[in-house]
């Protein structure tokens, strides 16, 4: 049993450390593991290299998974509006992961060292996420109104830019800062109205708004009067938000029970720590102890991670 347990431990550290070169140093195991033979194959027949080399245009013009991470979190910083840099950000990140890894030793479980550092690590971003959450059901909350005003000029505008333009006053923050942006970008940097616009568009994750942003594109490029099918996404989106408020009452109702039941866990750890002597022992101190409630933590978070992908906004389709 021993055995097996330092196995595990083994092999848990071994599967993170190759997982960390991959997204730090962007290590090539398939490169390193193939063999001569597989190598002299490709080498053969010229279709196959062009085809490889094709391929691996097309991973490399995807974004990492190292990439993907650093934009969002960028994003969350931006849209939150806070002062945290990125640099701050990772020395928070690193700062909370060892009070995990810490919490980890004093519990004598190195698989609880590596969960729980990896989980309380993520404590900064799900802080900046949670403002730049709020920050945006704040900011969805203002958007039917102002593309409906946007909208009302740009049927008597020949330019979606200067229908924008001459509604800024009524725009209120940070939505104002956003179309303001898009202005200038046309007019003091000469770019082009439909760079402009998808620009505008990535600033903003809501599908009402990007379905705006792509019909005053296609009117860009198209021809003008297919501004008139823009004039019903402010009512849908308005329809669709008093349709989603009946849902959220009670998806919010589960969520906190879910959480309640997440905090009882550490709860029962101290219960047992001093009321229940022995089976806090086993827990902390045997083997068997130590496997079990690392398996209990690695299955609360499979289960947390299946309430959050259930519990996001439910979307609703009206007729």
């Amino acid at each position: 049993m021993l055995l097996f347990y330092r196995l595990i431990v083994m092999l848990s550290l071994l599967v993170v450390l190759l997982v960390s070169c991959r997204l730090i140093f962007n290590v090539d195991y398939a490169g390193i593991l193939s063999t001569g033979s597989t190598r002299g194959k490709r080498t053969r027949n010229y279709s196959h290299i062009l085809r490889e080399q094709r391929r691996r245009e097309i991973l490399n013009a995807k974004p990492t998974l190292k990439e993907r991470i650093l934009k969002r979190v960028t994003l969350a910083l931006e849209l939150s509006e806070s002062s945290i840099k990125l640099r701050q950000f990772l020395t928070y990140s690193f700062s909370f992961s060892s009070l995990g890894i810490l919490t980890g030793m004093l519990l004598r479980n190195p698989i609880l060292m590596v969960v729980l550092g990896g989980l309380t690590s993520t404590i900064p971003f799900l802080y900046i996420h949670n403002k730049a959450k709020s920050r945006l059901s704040q900011i969805e909350y203002m958007l039917p109104s102002v593309m409906g005003i946007i909208i009302a000029q740009y049927l008597h505008e020949s330019d979606i830019i200067i229908a924008i333009e001459k509604k800024l006053d009524q725009i209120p923050q940070p939505l104002n800062k956003y179309f303001t942006v898009c202005v200038n970008e046309v007019q003091c940097l000469n770019k082009d109205t439909i760079t402009a616009l998808r620009n505008l568009g990535e600033r903003v994750d809501n599908y009402y708004f990007k379905e705006f942003i792509k019909l005053a594109i296609q009117a860009e490029e198209q021809g003008q009067d297919l501004k008139y099918t823009m004039v019903t996404i402010p009512e849908d989106m308005r329809d669709l938000q008093q349709e989603q408020d009946k849902f959220d009452l009670i998806r919010k109702k589960y969520n906190r029970e879910f959480i309640a039941t997440l905090v009882f866990m550490p709860l029962n750890l101290l219960i047992l720590r001093f009321g229940y002597r022995d089976y806090y022992d086993l827990l902390v101190y045997d083997i068997r102890g130590k496997i079990s409630l690392g398996i209990i933590v690695l299955m609360l978070i499979v289960i947390s991670y299946k309430q959050y992908v259930d519990n996001r906004p439910i979307k609703i389709e009206l007729e």
